[in-house]
């Protein structure tokens, strides 16, 4: 089994951001209004097909988007953390990204889950190397997570009633280590790109409701 881990180290979680961890969940309680953002693109548009005119390799849009992600949660650490407990925050170095990949079975499209692990480590052409390898791979029943290594839980938890599932959820919520196991440290759920007009539409999840922004390290993407 590879390791999930990585390296990482320890903090106190002190009294007052639990304060404020509780106040913000507290906060979530009550009714929210998501909003819809667009980002030029045009830029990385552009650099994508100079890099396919240059080499006649085709890199993935979405590919580019988990290597901002990347970039950016390995050069903010603060980010790239979880709960460990009520007193400590781990932060990790490997940046792990749970991706949506829509498969299609018994002529039903279907939403399946693939972690990209170390993403921070691999190239922009490695990641869409890997996307398109996990694109191809086969399922197994009626599992929708992708990959090749799982442990006992986990396979128990694939075929586990609903119940079972969110006891889970539940359990894992302060356990840092097990949730980057298991989970990985990021989540980018959903984006659409209109390619006649250069503009996204992006969704994503940070651990600790936090937010950062892809648009200042899409140059250094390339240099990777």
């Amino acid at each position: 089994m590879p390791d999930r881990i990585g390296t990482y180290h320890t903090k106190p979680f002190s009294q007052y951001r639990r304060n404020i961890a509780l106040i913000t969940g507290e906060g979530w309680r009550k009714h929210s209004i998501h909003t819809l953002i667009e980002i030029d693109v045009t830029t990385a548009k552009n650099l994508i097909n100079k890099y396919k005119e240059k080499t006649g390799e085709k890199i993935s849009f979405t590919g580019w988007i988990i290597k901002c992600i990347a970039q950016s949660l390995s050069e903010h650490r603060e980010l790239n953390s979880y709960r460990l407990g009520r007193k400590k925050i781990v932060y990790f170095d490997d940046v792990d990204v749970p991706i949506p990949i829509e498969r299609v079975i018994d002529g039903e499209r279907v939403p399946t889950v693939y972690i990209l692990r170390k993403a921070n480590e691999k190239s922009l052409k490695e990641i869409s190397d890997e996307l398109r390898s996990v694109q191809k791979q086969a399922l197994e029943g009626n599992r929708q997570v992708l990959g090749e290594h799982f442990t006992p839980l986990e396979r128990f938890a694939f075929k586990a009633p609903m119940f079972f599932k969110k006891l889970l959820i539940v359990f894992f919520r302060k356990r840092g280590f097990l949730k980057k196991k298991t989970y990985g440290n990021s989540w980018s759920n959903s984006n659409w790109y209109d390619g006649k007009l250069s503009r996204m539409g992006y969704s994503s999840w940070w651990n600790h409701k936090h937010s950062c922004c892809c648009r200042r390290h899409h140059k250094k993407t390339w240099s990777s």
